[in-house]
């Protein structure tokens, strides 16, 4: 589900995406899971595992958000 939301880098943050101080409207995805773990915690350990890996691609395949971050990677050196 495609939402809008906000956020505001504070202190010394060092934000990828935004000024720190400033109110940085962005859209993301919400993403609901239900997980009936077991009570060793492996069932929501590879859910997190699984989604951390989606982020990955999903930030890749947004060349605006992978040339954002590479820009941004580059200015640091």
């Amino acid at each position: 589900m495609a939402l809008s939301g906000q956020f505001k880098s504070v202190g010394s943050a060092n934000p990828t995406i935004g000024n720190v101080g400033q109110l940085e409207y962005v859209e993301e995805d919400k993403v609901e899971v239900v997980v009936n773990d077991r009570g060793q915690h492996n069932e929501i350990r590879n859910v997190i595992k699984e989604l951390k890996n989606v982020r990955v691609i999903l930030a890749i395949r947004s060349s605006s958000l992978f040339e954002r971050l590479l820009e941004r990677s580059l200015s640091n050196d």
